[in-house]
């Protein structure tokens, strides 16, 4: 699979979108879910210009895309997988909007550069006074409310129409999780709706998120922001996970069984988000400070500490959970895979056309953060082995020769809880309860 072969490139608005495919340089795209602050998704774009088809009329251009108002399209990236007698697969790569064009002209050849970014990015909004409630509400629809500034929440976000003031702006926050958890409404001073979110909501978990596709809507006429939301127990629904494995013996005897070749691979120490002590205090009046120790932790590697101010959790109880998920999960120092490479090329040679699933899992910004991700490895001189682990960030960097595939990981051992039942998240004095 060439690498352009299979992707579908796209930038437009509500009026309609215009493929750009075969004027595709190259491009990177970086996916990162986040634990209890936002997620991020970025794209760059590198476009073959010597037709003059994308230089602004203004600066002399006469072609195709001369009156384009750039800063308010949306920019999509989708990668087929499967060819011959595999069902092909359409996935989202990257869906968000255009914030910055730079072009490169010396009057002979010229190129595009495009970077664009998540929609969440591109939110803004203004101030407002926020008073308290105890009402017990589900986070995804909470968050909701504070986009949209309803039921007490604000004045929302200002998000762009893409062209059509008559379309319903309408941000949909989805919990992928198997459980919900609920919070409150604390109060606040002249915030604006992001700073709700990232302040007091997502550290109340804390929750895993990340930015999804925007959606352009027909029946009824909606512009969809699309959000996903993983609560505390880390633990995706079915319909969500995007599970991978890589193998050193990589083979694909079915679509479902594919183990994937990996081009390199990094183990590390995880000592980067070290914490020792957590307290974390509900913004709701009359709570109190919550604080979690690892004492042994502290005595071995000194303090680390976190502390989480006026969240929006219902008890203290809760409050207590988010202190305990922290020090508990990251108090540990371990030894496991941080980072593993792969390419294209390398699963089609070694899977062949089974490799259609696991690779639309690879290119998927709707279900591969925070899967799983089996990593198989012979260190230098030791025995095999077999890690277990979730995708913290995805990067994708693709040219017409190939695309290399980038997956930075945690150890599901801190980042996943027991399931009943299961081989890789079942096992008793490993696996963690919550």
């Amino acid at each position: 699979m060439a690498a352009f072969d299979n992707y579908i490139v796209t930038f437009g608005d509500r009026n309609g979108d215009n493929t750009i495919t075969s004027d595709v340089l190259g491009f990177s795209t970086v996916i990162e879910a986040g634990i209890g602050q936002f997620g991020k998704m970025t794209a760059n774009l590198t476009i073959d210009n010597n037709t003059g088809n994308y230089t602004p009329q203004e600066g002399g251009g006469n072609g195709t895309y001369k009156t384009v108002d750039w800063y308010s399209q949306r920019l999509e990236i989708k990668a087929v997988t499967g060819t011959g007698t595999v069902t092909p697969r359409t996935t989202i790569v990257f869906s968000g909007v255009i914030r910055g064009i730079d072009i490169t002209d010396n009057g002979i050849n010229s190129t595009v550069n495009i970077a664009a970014v998540d929609w969440l990015q591109t939110a803004t909004g203004t101030p407002a006074d926020i008073t308290e409630s105890t009402s017990a509400v589900n986070v995804d629809t909470a968050i909701n409310r504070a986009l949209e500034g309803v039921s007490g929440y604000g004045n929302g976000v200002t998000l762009q129409n893409f062209g059509d003031a008559t379309a319903t702006i309408n941000p949909a926050v989805f919990n992928i999780s198997s459980s919900v958890s609920q919070i409150a409404r604390p109060a606040q001073t002249n915030v604006e709706a992001l700073d709700i979110v990232s302040q007091t909501q997502l550290p109340a978990g804390p929750f895993v998120n990340y930015p999804g596709e925007i959606e352009f809507n027909t029946s009824p006429k909606t512009t969809d922001f699309n959000y996903y939301l993983l609560n505390r127990t880390l633990e995706k629904d079915v319909f969500f996970r995007g599970n991978v494995k890589f193998s050193e013996n990589p083979t694909a005897p079915t679509v479902t069984t594919a183990e994937l070749p990996a081009t390199s691979l990094r183990v590390d120490f995880t000592t980067d988000n070290l914490t020792t002590v957590t307290s974390a205090t509900s913004g709701l009046a009359g709570s109190t400070t919550q604080t979690v120790t690892a004492t042994a932790a502290a005595e071995k590697y000194g303090s680390r500490s976190r502390v989480y101010n006026k969240t929006a959790n219902l008890t203290d109880t809760d409050a207590l959970d988010v202190a305990n998920f922290w020090t508990n999960r990251q108090s540990t120092i371990r030894y496991t895979p941080a980072q593993i490479t792969t390419t294209v090329s390398a699963i089609v040679a070694a899977c062949g056309i089974n490799s259609n699933l696991a690779l639309s899992y690879l290119f998927s910004a709707k279900l591969l953060p925070f899967s799983l991700c089996e990593v198989e490895y012979t260190p230098t001189g030791g025995t095999q082995i077999t890690h277990n682990t979730v995708v913290r960030r995805r990067t994708i960097r693709a040219t017409p020769a190939d695309t290399t595939i980038i997956l930075d990981l945690l150890p599901a051992v801190d980042y996943q809880s027991f399931t009943l039942d299961s081989t890789v998240l079942g096992v008793l004095d490993e696996n963690r309860l919550g």
